[in-house]
């Protein structure tokens, strides 16, 4: 029964947005146009790749427009498609472009700055990476991926869709929301799993929403009292730790001057932050041993720890004017 609401709610929701796509000419011949500039392959290994320029053309949801023409290319062939490959080049992931596609692996390149309701009832993707170019996400965009296990949204977004995450997965409870952005219409769905929000967007969010807040590279998360409860540094870090078990996670110490040391969940240091969030050290912990400290910019500042040098690189890391204690052979 529930199975059938939710198809219904879906027809309902979906009839404007597949009369306003873009009817294109299709084929079922591979290696046709699939944009202005862009062209689509799928070989015999079920591997679907998109090519060339600009945007992708639009797409029609096959379940409420009829007309063939008006449906991706490969539609028809979404049994035989594996794994899509999205090539640097590609700017606009077009509407419905990957609708129900059985691909686990879909790549999209850093090239891509929007992104429609491209992968919308993909069952069989388990991954999607949206990348920090990316900085508009169109409604429905994982709409219904049953199978979705992983999923990070790039910082950069300024706007999501509605639907965007609606009759979505068990697999995945956790999403982080970019911190800029806007979240539009209808967000059904979204209560079924803990979202991560700024206090602006925390209203949208829903029931079992997490307040963030993010200073600097620092971010800070609260509990429901208002406490600090956990400081990530880095937004990736933020999207990985929030998907791991809670002793799994990160830890962290506020310090007298109010700088942040960020420790792994073993208490060993990664790095360390102004009080504004602004990054002082990063650790690297070497498989000899030793430990290599580097500024906000990667530059080695310190090495800590026995380890013997060969002339040539005792040589460069003079040459660097930093100040080390080293042994020759």
């Amino acid at each position: 029964m529930r199975k059938i609401l939710g198809i219904a709610i879906c027809c309902l929701m979906y009839a404007p947005m597949c009369l306003a796509a873009t009817i294109v000419a299709s084929s079922e011949t591979t290696g046709q146009k699939c944009g202005d500039n862009c062209t689509w392959t799928l070989d015999s290994d079920g591997n679907l790749t998109v090519s060339g320029e600009g945007a992708m053309y639009n797409y029609s949801h096959p379940g409420f427009n009829q007309n063939e023409t008006s449906w991706s290319p490969w539609y028809k062939l979404n049994e035989d498609i594996h794994n899509v490959v999205i090539e640097n080049g590609i700017t606009a992931i077009g509407q419905w472009a990957f609708k129900s596609t059985n691909a686990t692996s879909i790549e999209i390149p850093s090239s891509v700055q929007t992104l429609g309701y491209g992968f919308a009832e993909s069952s069989a993707v388990k991954n999607l990476h949206i990348p920090d170019t990316v900085t508009s996400l169109g409604g429905a965009f994982c709409h219904a991926c049953p199978n979705l296990e992983n999923l990070y949204l790039s910082q950069n977004i300024s706007t999501i869709g509605s639907h965007s995450f609606t009759f979505n997965t068990a697999n995945i409870d956790t999403v982080v929301i970019p911190p800029n952005a806007t979240l539009t219409g209808y967000m059904g769905g979204i209560g079924y799993i803990t979202t991560y929000c700024t206090s602006e967007q925390i209203s949208t969010c829903g029931n079992n929403s997490v307040l963030y807040e993010k200073k600097g590279n620092l971010y800070y998360v609260y509990d429901n009292e208002g406490n600090i409860s956990e400081i990530y540094g880095g937004y990736e870090n933020f999207n990985k730790n929030v998907l791991k078990a809670p002793d799994e996670r990160d830890t962290y110490n506020i310090n007298d001057d109010g700088s942040v040391s960020i420790m792994d969940s073993k208490g060993t240091m990664i790095a360390q932050y102004s009080a504004d969030g602004g990054l002082l050290k990063q650790y690297d912990y070497n498989s000899d041993g030793s430990v290599s400290i580097y500024d906000a910019n990667g530059k080695l500042i310190s090495l800590k720890g026995k380890r013997i040098f060969t002339v040539e690189e005792a040589t460069a890391l003079v040459s660097g004017k930093n100040t080390f204690s080293i042994r020759y052979r």
